[in-house]
């Protein structure tokens, strides 16, 4: 997969009079024998993220030593702390290749309000990779300890990136412009300490703007997020937001939602389309799997594309494989969004739920066929190995699970997308039968 920075008519521009010192230096950041004083270097680190901050310029290179980093206090990038990358010359932090540097935030002192262990705010064309961020815990009632955010920025790229055992949301944007999320991990994060309402807001992935911002892009891309206290993914903007590949499962713990995927609610109206859900699974959440969450009076008109998705034993106590809420009572203009080639199945409350028959088209999911989804469509129902560990390339592993089994009445029963297939049509789930991913 070949993923491009964009540059959207609507982000920020480089002031053609400022334009930034370019560099090309490796920086080198080890937590054992580093230290700040040194000029960073392999054979001379530093010892802090923050440290290396301060040094980078666009087209350089930090990259992070294997080892645990207790972090005392929120790590900043922001236009105050750091700098932007360009479009040529982006900033990129990397763990060393082979290793692995985990951001701990065990040593956090007390909270008050919402923290971060890391903090991107107004730069530029910044790159993440390899990193992980765990451990920034609530101290405080109604403090949120965030793993990660991105606010008011443009071009950023979390790649391979881990957020887990956060007193608050994994991975969070807000305002951006272009944010890529590839083959991220969110798992285990839980407020408990939110008051009436402990878990309830702690998502593996969540975006939000002030409103009326209709020009963005939010991708995942292999994205995983489970056992979260609120929803794996949940996304209130009006950018256009793409999951692609994505597993969420055993999400809502405490009073959280428990919703695997979240999309809505929007708005303004977007055209051509909000949102894009395709090849993902949600299973085994505590409530909805696919969840369009678009209630009047916020309701806008998302557009919404659905297609070769898999919803199975979502509704662990009440919920169905995918629901919509959007009606004729919105003041904004009706839904048009397009369910193609999804698998509901073994949904506690039923396979879907949705309101009005107009406000949704729908053709060739299961639920629309003469077909009976059994056990044996599949190769297997055993999820075993769902959070393993990820392919050479970053990719989630390769699994058996759910993909459909070559007896299957369900290969070859949907209909062309514009994603790519084998046989005489294309198949229905997250799986195409016979197709190698390159």
């Amino acid at each position: 997969m070949i993923i491009s920075l964009l540059n959207l008519n609507s982000c920020k521009k480089e002031n053609e009079s400022t334009k930034p010192v370019v560099s090309t230096t490796a920086i080198f950041v080890e937590p054992k024998d580093g230290s700040d004083s040194n000029p960073g270097t392999i054979s001379q680190p530093l010892a802090t993220f923050q440290q290396a901050i301060s040094i980078a310029y666009p087209g350089d290179t930090v990259y992070f030593r294997g080892g645990t980093y207790p972090i005392s206090a929120t790590i900043y990038i922001t236009s105050r702390h750091g700098k932007s990358g360009t479009h040529d010359n982006p900033i990129c932090y990397f763990n060393y290749p082979g290793e692995v540097p985990i951001f701990d935030g065990t040593t956090q002192p007390s909270t008050s309000g919402q923290v971060f262990g890391l903090y991107v705010q107004d730069v530029n064309y910044i790159h993440f990779k390899g990193l992980t961020f765990r451990n920034f815990n609530q101290k405080q009632n109604n403090d949120q300890a965030n793993g990660a955010g991105a606010i008011d920025c443009n071009q950023i790229i979390f790649e391979r990136c881990i957020t887990n055992n956060n007193g608050g949301h994994g991975f969070s944007s807000y305002n951006c412009d272009t944010i890529y999320f590839i083959n991220c991990d969110s798992y285990n994060n839980c407020d408990t300490l939110q008051v009436g309402y402990p878990g309830g807001t702690a998502d593996g992935f969540t975006s939000a703007n002030d409103g009326y911002r209709a020009h963005g892009l939010i991708s995942y891309y292999g994205c995983r997020a489970w056992h979260n206290s609120d929803d794996g993914f949940n996304d209130v903007s009006d950018e256009y937001v793409i999951y692609d590949h994505c597993w969420a499962w055993n999400n809502g713990i405490l009073s959280g939602d428990g919703n695997g995927f979240k999309p809505g609610w929007m708005y303004a109206d977007v055209d051509p389309v909000g949102r894009r859900i395709t090849n993902c699974i949600s299973a085994y959440n505590k409530s909805i799997g696919f969840h369009e969450n678009s209630f009047p009076p916020n309701q806008a008109k998302m557009n919404m594309q659905v297609y070769n998705n898999i919803a199975y034993h979502n509704g662990i106590n009440n919920g169905w494989g995918f629901v919509g809420r959007c009606t004729s009572k919105s003041p904004f203009q009706e839904n048009q969004n397009i369910y193609k080639n999804n698998i509901s199945y073994k949904n506690k409350s039923g396979n879907i739920s949705f309101e009005s028959e107009s406000d949704w088209v729908h053709d060739h999911n299961s639920w629309d066929l003469s077909v009976m989804v059994t056990d044996k469509d599949f190769i297997s129902i055993d999820s075993t190995g769902i959070s393993g560990p990820r392919q050479t390339d970053g990719s989630v592993p390769d699994l058996n699970f759910l993909k459909l089994a070559v007896s299957s009445d369900l290969i070859d029963t949907g209909v062309y997308v514009g994603l790519e297939y084998v046989g005489v049509a294309p198949d229905l789930g997250y799986s195409e039968y016979g197709l190698v991913l390159k």
